[in-house]
């Protein structure tokens, strides 16, 4: 019952707060209509392949150890890399032969 009450003032507090940024004109969530331009949009997809070729020059070097020792299934190779800790592109260290 003591937990019902204060999900019950959270819910009002939070519901006041927004209601005082709305009267102060503040932006709340979802989409604000945002439209990247062709150029913006192109200079993304090449800032993520840049980012994305630098990776694999980073990593060439480990691939091509592991496959030289005879690791070449991508199962194995995920296996010596995690076994390894190299990190992921998303920063863990578990990897996936996907």
């Amino acid at each position: 019952m003591v937990a019902d009450e204060e999900r019950r003032a959270i819910s009002d507090r939070t519901m006041a707060a927004l209601a005082a940024a709305k009267r102060r004109g503040v932006a709340l969530g979802g989409d604000r209509g945002a439209q990247l331009s062709r150029a913006a949009r192109k200079a993304g997809r090449e800032a993520q392949m840049a980012r994305a070729n630098d990776r694999a020059a980073d990593l060439a070097p480990i691939i091509r150890d592991l496959q030289s020792s005879g690791i070449t299934s991508l199962s194995s190779i995920a296996k010596a890399l995690t076994e390894r800790r190299v990190p992921t592109p998303r920063g863990s260290t578990d990897w996936s032969a996907v």
